[in-house]
């Protein structure tokens, strides 16, 4: 094939290895000219990936860990807080004394300060989480560079902007196209799954870097759909198996009688140490995948596509997912106008009576089941449970009041003097 180019115009592959082309991506330009794909060559299997992620994340997880202690320290303190404060809080709350009404109007009184604090703690988690992000994909694309802590967060400093605008544009094309189709959605995670490792990489940013990512994959699309699936599948299995492990401790606490607040944030602490403990390997795999698809390529693969198709299928799956959420909401205004209706004529359905137990009997019944079955066979629904409506006649019985409560709130009341 090298010779067919040559052959073909060795002036051009001149100029163009002048510009920094290289012979093979002078080659795979001039095939695709004639029509002649050559073969991709293969890639290596996944657990063979795996195990060469694992030999170089156990080379460096002392480091990779220090990278990551601010973030994890930063994630996990704040939740244990809040979960002993709430936790201390529920069980003052939950005697009926003058002093705890007391109490909870304190907790209420302070309530801006407690939103404004975890606001804040949200907000300083975020980019916590994002610059440590940057110090671990710089250290995993640079394996030969000698790195402190403090160098890999200094160098990966001058990504960070690039990173959030990389992730969100990959992002947003990825959504868009899941709710459009979820093949399109797959379709694009594919294909763009390599442009943040080529932000780091090759220094490639914004929509370059995805059109660099796609034309990666292109010709090993179910290669890297299947390792990638099946990292998915690996980061399953052991999610899972943390869960049935956390399941186990979490009876054992609570029959210890440990509060269900402090439960739910020690699983929330393990969870956070699983995930900073493999984060880091996950990332290395992904970067393995990547150099053996790129090495196969060389660098300055051509990318001649723009994205604005994949931006026009994107934003139409947008629009539809926008669609949805009107609908749902519209769909959720209707059924809520429907229940008040359908309690409005439970209401009605109930005076009739009430007013013919009054004819008779010259007051109105201490309750409603006084009205069956002579004056109402069955009372309607709301009407069968105490805790569904409130029936408040007067001491004389000469008026009373009438109320259909739900979830705590009145949503319909009449008052007969």
């Amino acid at each position: 094939l090298e010779k067919r180019a040559i052959e073909l115009n060795e002036l051009s592959i001149e100029e163009l290895k002048k510009t920094g082309w290289g012979i093979s991506d002078i080659n795979i330009a001039l095939a695709e000219a004639k029509g002649i794909l050559p073969p991709p060559r293969p890639l290596p299997g996944p657990g063979e990936l795996l195990k060469e992620s694992f030999l170089e994340y156990r080379k460096k997880y002392k480091f990779f860990l220090t990278i990551l202690i601010l973030p994890l320290l930063i994630n996990i303190i704040p939740l244990l807080v809040f979960s002993f404060f709430f936790s201390y809080v529920g069980q003052k709350l939950s005697f009926g004394s003058h002093k705890n009404y007391a109490f909870a109007d304190a907790i209420l009184n302070q309530s801006t300060t407690l939103i404004i604090g975890f606001s804040i703690w949200i907000i300083l988690a975020l980019i916590v989480n994002v610059v440590s992000q940057a110090a671990i994909l710089y250290t995993v694309t640079h394996p030969d560079e000698e790195l402190t802590v403090v160098s890999a967060y200094k160098k990966s400093f001058s990504y960070i902007w690039s990173l959030c605008w990389v992730g969100f544009i990959s992002g947003f094309l990825m959504v868009g196209g899941m709710f459009l189709f979820v093949v399109t959605g797959i379709l694009f995670w594919v294909w763009f799954a390599f442009a943040t490792l080529i932000l780091f990489d090759e220094n490639i940013k914004g929509s370059k870097a995805l059109l660099k990512s796609k034309s990666y994959v292109q010709k090993y699309f179910w290669p890297v759909f299947g390792r990638m699936l099946f990292m998915i599948l690996i980061s399953l299995i052991v999610g899972i198996g943390a869960q049935i492990i956390m399941g186990t401790i979490d009876l054992s606490l609570s029959l210890a009688g440990i509060p269900k607040e402090i439960i739910a944030a020690i699983g929330q602490v393990v969870s956070s140490i699983i995930n900073f403990l493999l984060g880091p390997l996950w990332l290395i795999y992904w970067y393995t995948l990547y150099k053996h698809v790129k090495n196969t390529q060389g660098e300055n693969t051509i990318h001649k596509q723009n994205l604005s198709k994949i931006v026009i299928v994107a934003i139409v799956g947008w629009l539809v997912l926008a669609s949805l959420v009107g609908l749902g909401i519209f769909a959720s205004i209707k059924f809520s106008q429907n229940q008040y209706s359908s309690k409005s004529i439970d209401i009605l359905a109930i005076q009739t009576p009430l007013t013919l137990y009054f004819t008779d009997n010259g007051k109105y019944p201490a309750n409603l089941f006084e009205l069956t079955p002579k004056y109402i066979n069955e009372l309607p629904k709301p009407f069968s449970n105490p805790e569904m409506f409130r029936y408040e006649p007067s001491a004389d019985g000469q008026t009373y009041g009438l109320c259909i409560i739900e979830n705590g709130k009145e949503l319909e009341c009449i008052n007969r003097k």
